[in-house]
């Protein structure tokens, strides 16, 4: 792991977290979050509802241990279907997603659903610290709860926290705020963590929605860009 990373979720408060047997209704309002990979990594997707910000797993495509790491590829078009079920079963109010090899697929989803995905590059470190920093408030908080998924667990788990570039003096920085970029990074190359970031960008996107105008009580605004 690179060095000063910590793992990225506290695995007792975790385990605190977890709320079982409440899924996502039909139609429920939520925002969803996606990161893609080709072959190397896990694909996933998730959401978070806007109600409570409750993060949801709903799908993960994993290579089978069995399979040689040449032989196997994500199943794109199992992907697709399942993003468009997502917005067919819910009320979607913005799907945020990693389009880092997924670039004409998340250019489809904008194409149907306009004004409704967001490409979110990972690369950014600025913007990945804010993605991560939201998460952190609420986990370190009592503002996260998830649905205790075993995939999402595993893969979160599986996940630390990497310390970037040296963020700008800033006299008003929270003293107890870290002084570096964070990012996320994996304990070991061969376990996989995407459904944690798709979580990650879920909650954002939840964050995002609500901060853009969402009202509760009337559904998703007719205008987000």
């Amino acid at each position: 792991i690179s060095v000063g990373s910590q793992d990225a979720v506290d695995a007792i408060k975790w385990a605190e977290q977890a709320r079982l047997n409440e899924p996502l209704k039909a139609k429920e309002l939520v925002a969803l979050g996606f990161h893609g990979s080709q072959n190397r990594d896990a694909t996933s997707l998730c959401a978070a509802r806007i109600d409570d910000g409750r993060i949801y797993h709903l799908r993960t495509w994993e290579k089978p241990p069995h399979v040689p790491q040449t032989e196997w590829k994500v199943p794109r078009n199992e992907v697709h279907e399942a993003v468009e079920g997502a917005f067919a079963a819910y009320n979607v109010t913005v799907l945020m997603a990693s389009p880092h090899m997924w670039q004409d697929e998340v250019n489809t989803w904008e194409g149907k659903h306009p004004k409704q995905v967001l490409e979110i590059w990972l690369n950014s470190e600025m913007r990945m610290d804010q993605i991560v920093e939201r998460f952190l408030t609420a986990h370190r908080g009592e503002g996260l709860t998830h649905a205790a998924d075993e995939i999402l667990t595993t893969h979160a788990m599986n996940a630390a926290l990497a310390n970037g570039k040296r963020k700008p003096t800033a006299e008003e920085r929270d003293p107890g705020a870290s002084e570096f970029y964070l990012r996320v990074v994996k304990k070991s190359a061969i376990h996989p963590t995407s459904a944690f970031v798709a979580g990650l960008l879920a909650y954002e996107a939840r964050g995002w929605a609500i901060e853009h105008g969402l009202d509760l009580f009337k559904g998703p605004p007719t205008l987000w860009l």
